[in-house]
């Protein structure tokens, strides 16, 4: 996939994860609809994390997923998780058009290319995706016009 398919691709499913972020009640925040899984703003904390993991992974040529070296938000502010969308968004964009095309960047056992490792953060923002239809439907709400694609309304 070259750069310009994956920021198409990536532009639309990021949408969709800040659309339903931005219908979201402060209620809806802080739900828990399902016994295994967290409040609803620590998967959104979550899945911003994983791409201040994947931005590192670029910038350092090795993927490591934790918490150290990203920004922690520890209360369910859907404005806080707004303002990192947009910061992360801003940043993704600066790093992908400056950082050089030739770069690898180290998984366990492996080495990638750039662009297989920003389509491994597209698939797992996809895998997302289908965890937040879940707890949305969970939740009885109705889903924003954009995740028709779902085949969600």
């Amino acid at each position: 996939m070259r750069i310009a398919e994956f920021e198409k691709e990536w532009g639309w499913a990021r949408s969709l994860t800040k659309d339903l972020l931005v219908a979201c009640s402060e209620a809806d925040l802080l739900a828990t609809p399902l016994p295994t899984i967290g409040p609803l703003w620590k998967i959104f904390r979550h899945v911003f994390r994983v791409q201040e993991n994947y931005l590192a992974g670029i910038e350092t040529g090795v993927t490591s997923f934790g918490f150290e070296g990203t920004h922690y938000i520890g209360s369910p502010s859907k404005s806080e998780l707004l303002a990192l969308c947009e910061n992360l968004g801003m940043r993704q964009n600066s790093l992908v058009s400056s950082s050089r095309s030739d770069i690898l960047v180290h998984w366990e056992g492996e080495k990638v290319s750039r662009e297989v490792h920003l389509v491994r953060l597209l698939s797992h923002e996809t895998l997302h995706h289908g965890q937040l239809i879940l707890i949305w439907k969970a939740l009885g709400n109705p889903f924003p016009k954009s995740w028709s694609a779902w085949g969600e309304e």
